[in-house]
């Protein structure tokens, strides 16, 4: 016979409250336990180890290929991996370059030794603009997709001069296919490099936005067009898209596990079908009528509670990978080719309208109730 039971009054706001809190510290603890493990035993497996090693065999042929170009200039590691220069750090080096070069002019014993120029080597031309436009592009020529003949090194020393209204080359000249700065202007660099603002040196700004602007429009440019650079990428970025969703897969089963032993399988065997806190709180979680829930009531409680806390997903993606591996994680394509970021979007804007949904609504139900049709009661004796 079914045990029927006695319902005192509705549970309190704060003693739900309470009781919900608790119950998704110890939900989000057990998941993280369990992520950890998880992922431990994942990464540990030969099939991830395989994977790893062409993953990052595949990113060393495509490092070692673009350095070649000097666009996205590569700096080889002890380990023999390679750590690619961002166009920001590119920028930086083709400034100090010419700082280094015209110091050793103007005054070599006080510039030479500067901060801003132990890391360079003074035989090495660090403008990748000039070296691309002049030496690697029309020497690869015919590994191009597309050639654009107008693509020199006069073209762009007049787009570089027009982007920076500086027609009249008043601080900056080209000298030998290279650039050099005008000596007047030369302790006005010295001091932008430095962060000295005592000094209107604003025009270098100017400069090196338009360096940069230049740099990434060719790097692009170079990713969809150079042959050899497609045929490394391509591999490259279906093996990395397939690791990201086995580790995405891995982290929402740990969570999906988690939660299914604490919302659903506890319940089922414990008691009056009650959490671990809500029978701490002396809570019963019963349907419309006042009898207890049944199987599929607990099961549909689950799934809403999973939907709406896998949005936690965001910060433990972060925690586990780091940021490098973890923004190419959430921005890895999931569902129906939507971003895991969107899904985790998805379950946050859940989690918040469950949480409006129970200040405002009788009994403070949230979408859990509302979805499987019960409600969150004070336990009372029972007969």
């Amino acid at each position: 016979m079914q045990k029927e039971i006695i319902i005192n009054s509705n549970c309190s706001f704060s003693k739900r409250a309470k009781s919900a809190i608790l119950d998704t510290l110890i939900s989000v603890f057990a998941s993280v336990l369990l992520m950890i493990l998880s992922v431990f035993l994942y990464t540990k497996t030969p099939v991830y180890q395989e994977e790893y090693e062409q993953i990052s065999q595949s990113m060393n042929q495509i490092t070692e290929l673009v350095s070649e170009s000097r666009l996205n200039e590569g700096i080889l590691n002890e380990d023999g991996t390679y750590t690619i220069k961002t166009a920001s750090e590119l920028t930086k080096d083709f400034v100090n370059s010419l700082l280094y070069q015209k110091g050793l002019e103007v005054d070599a014993g006080k510039y030479q030794d500067h901060k801003q120029f132990k890391d360079l080597d003074p035989s090495k031309d660090y403008d990748v603009l000039t070296f691309y436009y002049k030496t690697y592009y029309p020497e690869n020529q015919e590994k191009y997709l597309i050639y654009d003949e107008t693509k020199t090194l006069t073209s762009f020393q007049t787009k570089f001069f027009e982007k920076i209204n500086n027609k009249s080359f008043s601080y900056l000249t080209v000298e030998e296919d290279h650039f050099v700065i005008q000596s007047p202007y030369y302790e006005d660099f010295l001091a932008y490099i430095d962060g000295d603002t005592s000094k209107n040196v604003s025009f270098c700004d100017v400069l090196i936005n338009a360096y940069e602007e230049i740099l990434r429009n060719e790097i692009e440019d170079y990713k969809i067009t150079f042959q050899p650079y497609l045929r490394l990428s391509a591999p490259y970025k279906e093996m990395t898209l397939k690791q990201n969703k086995e580790l995405i897969s891995t982290l929402a089963i740990s969570q999906l596990v988690a939660l299914f032993l604490l919302f659903f399988i506890i319940p089922l065997f414990l008691g009056e079908h009650q959490t671990p806190m809500q029978k701490v709180f002396h809570q019963v979680r019963v349907d419309r009528s006042g009898k207890p829930v049944k199987w599929y009531q607990l099961l549909i409680i689950f799934l809403v509670r999973f939907m709406t806390t896998l949005w936690t997903l965001f910060a433990n993606v972060f925690f586990f990978f780091g940021a490098s591996k973890g923004t190419s994680l959430v921005n890895t394509p999931v569902l129906f080719s939507i971003p895991f970021l969107y899904i985790l979007f998805f379950s946050l804007a859940l989690c918040v309208i469950s949480l409006i949904l129970s200040f405002f609504l009788k009994e403070h139900t949230g979408l859990e109730e509302l979805c499987s049709h019960s409600v969150l009661e004070d336990n009372s004796e029972e007969y």
